[in-house]
Formats: C-alpha cells, structure tokens, sequence
C-alpha cells in the first residue's frame, strides 16, 4: 500500500496538539497537586522504590594530585551489574565535607570525559567530595547496552528510569560510606546529565542543591522531534501529562541553577527562557524567588571553562568556600579505566529488565514492536537523515501512550522461564564468597 508519509507525520503533529490542550496544569507549589507529578513521573519512568539497589563498592586504585587524590571505584548495584566511577577525595579534610555528585551526560569516554574531569578537579580542590559515577551503558558499561536497548520499555521499565534508581541509591551510599555534610549535598549535569537532574529533583527531596543545564527547555519540544533518540530519551505517556518546569519547581524552594548556551542548537535559547519563567513562577508562589538562578551564557551545548566556574562559584557560595586560584590541569586519560577486563558474569540491561520485572522479552525487539505507530503495516520511506523513520514513529507512539508493555512467555516458553528463576534464586543464596 503507498502511504503518504508526511500525513502521517501530520496525524502525529496533531495527535501532540491534542494531548497538550488535554493537559492538566498542575502545581507544584500545591502539595496534593505535587505529589500528582511525582506518580505521575515514577510511572513514566517505570520507577519503583523497592527496585532501588544497593551500592557495594571497592577502591581499584588510587592517583594522586597536589590537593586531592582519585579513588577508582569498581562497584555492583543490582546482582550481577557491574559499574565504574571515580571518587576525588580533597586533601584538605573537615570532619564532614561538601558532597557533589557529578552527573554525566553522553560525553565520549563517560566518567574520564576531559570536560567531566575538569569540573571534578576544580570542586576537589575546593574541599568537595566529588563523585562521578558512568551510567548504565556508558563509559566502560558500554557493554550493558544502551543506545538502542528497548528490552527495558517491554518490561514497564526505561533506561532513564534504573539510572534515576541507580543515582539515588549512590546517594545512599555516599552518606553511609562518606564524611560528608548531609546539608551540603549536589547533584549537578549537563546534557543526558541535565536530564538526569530534571528527574531528580522530583525524587530527591534530600538533595539541597541542583544544578541542570543543556537541558532545561521544554519535554513537549524533545517528544516531537524528527529524530532518533537516545533509548534513555524515551520516558512513555509524559506528553500531555507533565512538563519540565513542573519537574524543576518541585525541588522548590530549595537552591537550584539552571543554565546553558546561548549557541546549544539541540535547545532553543526561547525555550529555556520559558521554562525559567515558569519554574521562578512556583519559587515565588513559594516565597523563595532568590533561591532559583537562571543564566543563558555564550557556547554551545558542552560545558566550557567559563561554565564549569559559573557553576564552581554557585556551589561556593551554597557551600561556602573559597574557589581555588589556579585549578589543576591532570586529567586522566581514556586507558585510565577501572577494570583491566569487562566481568565474564557481568549480566546487560536487558537481562537486568527480565529479572527486576519478571517479563520476558527477546534481544533483538525493536522499540516499533513495543509501540507499534498508528499505521498500517507497510514499508515506511525513509525521509529524514537523522535516524530510522518507524523508529521515530514509535518514539511518538511510546510519548503518547498510556498503556504498559509486557512482554509475556508463550506456553512453550514458560519452562525455561521458571528454571531461569530457579537459577537466579539459587545463586542469590548460595552465591559464593
């Protein structure tokens, strides 16, 4: 059948008007109306609180630098999940010290990006504990999966969802493993980083300072864009349901700093803008309007120099430290890595989605058979330069849905399901030491 596929963009286009004039203006200033956001929030990103796992980690090594020194961190979060990162401990210790947790982005290299390591030695030298974990699939994880893993989406899971469980649990971690000052903490990112926050400051309400930047703008606007996103861009059914400054004005009235380039061409400089009115809208309803910082600075979408001491100088005066005068410039290299070889048992995230949800999905799923786009079955044109055209498709289709995926075993599967679970639970006890 010859389909016109630019109507069927067009039906996209105005299935998305539909669910914004559908959408309910809720705020975040109004407890009940807040907590309506965070339900709806943790179903979009199939988070769970009994999932959260629990960081156990060990130190590889250690480098030193004249006034910190880095710990390579190998670490398990949940059974089999294995991960990175590197913690900078500052020579210059109190009995508790500020905390930071850096969040990266999609950076080449993950956690030994140059840019990330900047940031992390300038905060280091100014007396913060900095901690940078790689994500789920990225940095030396990248063979967990990431980019186009939809096994998780089939479970009633997403990527970005068991990264907000695995952050969270890291802060567990550091105040229990940590001298740290509980009333000085941050989490602060960039870019997939600035995502992450944005779901953090809905879910951790511990965190007494944010910063999110090359991401501040508008979801509707990443939903409906021509292009292949990231697997961890997809969060199912938030179009016509929440929006970005509701995200960031439940972490009101608490400090928060949101910034990014005047050139970022993944985010209009009009959005931000939007967004940053909308966002001090709630810290005034709150009586708080000092507490929230917004700044377009001149760059692109990356953090630079002038970015990372904006940010330097925010924590400063949250934390109230000095900044350093002359930073260090020894970063770490991309051999610079924690483990020599990838564990033999370490499990991917597909297999990670099976076990925490019971489901059953293959590995070769595509993420138009989870969300099948509303058309009949037919070969699609590819008309755009930027990714698969079902692809993106399907990416509308899981924006706008409501439903929930699971892939269930067929008869003849149920058999090697169970022995699977067997198995599982059989290691869990009897995992050797």
């Amino acid at each position: 059948m010859d389909i016109d596929i630019h109507n069927i963009f067009s039906t996209y286009e105005k299935r998305f008007d539909r669910a914004r004039e559908a959408r309910k203006i809720y705020r975040p200033w109004i407890e009940e109306e807040k907590s309506e956001i965070i339900q709806l929030v943790k179903k979009s990103l199939g988070f769970k609180n009994q999932l959260v796992p629990e960081i156990k980690s060990e130190v590889f090594k250690t480098e030193q630098r004249k006034d910190y020194d880095i710990q390579f961190l190998k670490f398990t979060s949940w059974e089999n999940v294995f991960g990175a990162a590197l913690l900078y401990m500052p020579k210059r210790r109190k009995q508790k010290n500020p905390f930071v947790l850096i969040c990266c982005g999609h950076g080449a290299y993950g956690k030994l990006n140059p840019g990330y390591q900047a940031l992390a030695g300038i905060l280091a030298q100014m007396g913060i504990i900095t901690l940078m974990p790689d994500n789920i699939g990225q940095g030396e994880r990248v063979h967990m999966g990431h980019k186009e893993a939809v096994v998780p989406l089939s479970c009633g899971l997403t990527i970005q969802g068991l990264i907000v469980m695995e952050t969270m649990a890291w802060l567990a971690w550091a105040k229990n493993e940590l001298p740290i000052d509980f009333g000085k903490m941050a989490a602060v990112g960039n870019s997939g980083g600035g995502t992450l926050t944005s779901f953090l400051s809905v879910l951790c309400p511990e965190l007494p300072v944010l910063s999110s930047s090359g991401h501040p703008g508008s979801l509707e606007f990443i939903a409906r864009k021509e292009k292949q996103h990231c697997a961890c861009n997809i969060v199912p059914g938030y179009a016509g349901k929440f929006e970005m400054w509701q995200l960031y004005g439940c972490f009101s009235p608490k400090h928060l700093f949101l910034f990014q380039g005047r050139n970022d061409h993944l985010f209009p400089e009009d959005l931000f803008y939007s967004n940053a009115r909308k966002t001090s809208m709630v810290y005034e309803a709150m009586n708080a309007p000092h507490m929230l910082r917004t700044e377009i600075m001149p760059g692109y979408h990356p953090w630079d120099n002038e970015r990372r001491q904006k940010l330097a100088c925010f924590l400063a005066e949250q934390f109230d430290l000095p900044l350093p005068e002359q930073p260090e410039d020894d970063c770490l290299t991309s051999d610079d890595t924690c483990f020599t070889h990838w564990p033999r048992e370490a499990i991917t995230v597909n297999e990670l989605s099976r076990r925490l949800s019971g489901c059953t999905a293959p590995d070769d799923l595509r993420l138009w058979d989870i969300f099948p786009p509303d058309i009949p079955e037919c070969e699609i044109r590819q008309i755009t330069p930027r990714g698969d055209t079902r692809w993106i498709l399907a990416q509308y289709e899981a924006f706008l849905s409501d439903k929930k995926y699971f892939h269930r075993p067929h008869r003849g599967q149920w058999f090697v399901v169970l022995l699977q679970c067997v198995s599982f639970s059989w290691f869990r006890v009897f995992k050797p030491t």
